[in-house]
C-alpha cells in the first residue's frame, strides 16, 4: 500500500490524537498515513513528556463534545471550516457521525489540500462529496476577503462552525484579529471553536517546563521558528472588538474532569498550557 507521506508536525498532531478515534474507517485512514517523518519529533517530545497526549485527547473531548450538541441543537444542516486542519481525522470522524447534520466541510490550509481532496475522492468516497478542500493561506487579506464573498453568496445566514485546532499556534495576534474579522456574521451566526496554548509562564514552575520544551522542538521546525500562545482575556478582546462574544471556556483541568470524570494530571487551572475557547461572532 501507497502511503500518504506527512510533514513531521501533521504526523506529530495525528500521532497524539490517534486514540481519539474508535471508528473503523478511521483506523483505516490512520493506516494509510506514513507517520514516519516524525519519529524524531515524537521521540523527543515523549522524553520531555511521556503522557503529553492527554493533552490533545482532553482538548479532541471538549471540542467533538461542543460540536455534537450545536449540531443537535440547530435546526438547520450546517457548514463547517477547519482552519489549518492538515491531515487531521477531523472531518472524516465529523462526517461519520453526523453526516445528516451537515451541509458541507471545507478544510483550509496553506498547502498539501489538493492532495488530501484526492486522497478523499480516491479512498472515502461515499462520504467525500461533502468535504471541500482548498489551498490557501487564509491569513491572507486578499483571501479572507475571497472567503467572505464566497460564504455571503451561498450561505448568507447559514450556521457555521469554525475550528481551530492547532491553527492558533502559528498566528500571530493581527493575523487572529483579521480572521475573526473576516468571518463576521450579520447574525452572529458563526461559532468559532478555538484551541490556544497559554504562556507557559502561567502555569505552575513545576510543570511550564514540559510546554516550553515541547513548543521549542516543534519551533524548530516551524518556517519562522516561533510557537505562539494567548491568553483568554486576549482571545476575548479580539472578538470583542468585532462585536463577538464569549461563550464558554475549559482550561485543561475542566477538560480533563469532563473527558475521565476525574482529574490525573491537571488538577487546577495554574496546572494547564492549554485552554479552548468558544465564540460567536
Amino acid at each position: 500500500m501507497n502511503k500518504f507521506k506527512l510533514e513531521p508536525i501533521d504526523a506529530l498532531s495525528l500521532k497524539w490524537s490517534e486514540k481519539a478515534y474508535s471508528h473503523r474507517l478511521i483506523k483505516e485512514y490512520y493506516e494509510r498515513l506514513d507517520l514516519s517523518p516524525a519519529e524524531d519529533l515524537i521521540s523527543q517530545c515523549f522524553e520531555i513528556c511521556s503522557w503529553y497526549e492527554e493533552v490533545v485527547l482532553n482538548g479532541k473531548h471538549v471540542i467533538n463534545k461542543f460540536i455534537e450538541q450545536r449540531l443537535a441543537d440547530c435546526d438547520e444542516k450546517m457548514l463547517i471550516l477547519l482552519l489549518s486542519p492538515g491531515k487531521s481525522a477531523t472531518a472524516l470522524d465529523l462526517l461519520i457521525e453526523h453526516y445528516n447534520k451537515i451541509d458541507r466541510i471545507f478544510e483550509i490550509d496553506y498547502s498539501g489540500m489538493d492532495e488530501k481532496q484526492l486522497f478523499y475522492d480516491n479512498h472515502y468516497s461515499g462520504i467525500s462529496e461533502k468535504i471541500k478542500c482548498l489551498t490557501a493561506d487564509f491569513r491572507s487579506e486578499s483571501i479572507l476577503r475571497s472567503l467572505n464573498e464566497l460564504f455571503t453568496e451561498f450561505y448568507s445566514n447559514h450556521p457555521s462552525l469554525i475550528i481551530f485546532e492547532n491553527a492558533t499556534y502559528f498566528l500571530g495576534e493581527y493575523e487572529f484579529g483579521k480572521i475573526v474579522e473576516g468571518f463576521k456574521s450579520v447574525g452572529k451566526n458563526n461559532t468559532f471553536i478555538i484551541e490556544y496554548l497559554v504562556p507557559s509562564q502561567s502555569a505552575k514552575n513545576d510543570v511550564k517546563s514540559i510546554p516550553e520544551q515541547v513548543n521549542r522542538c516543534i519551533a524548530d521546525i516551524m518556517p519562522d521558528g516561533k510557537v505562539y500562545s494567548y491568553n483568554s482575556e486576549k482571545i476575548e478582546a479580539i472578538f470583542k472588538e468585532h462585536d463577538g462574544k464569549l461563550i464558554n471556556k475549559f482550561d485543561l483541568s475542566k477538560m480533563e474532569k469532563e473527558r475521565l470524570g476525574e482529574n490525573k494530571y491537571f488538577s487546577r487551572p495554574e496546572d494547564g498550557w492549554m485552554e479552548c475557547m468558544i465564540c460567536s461572532v
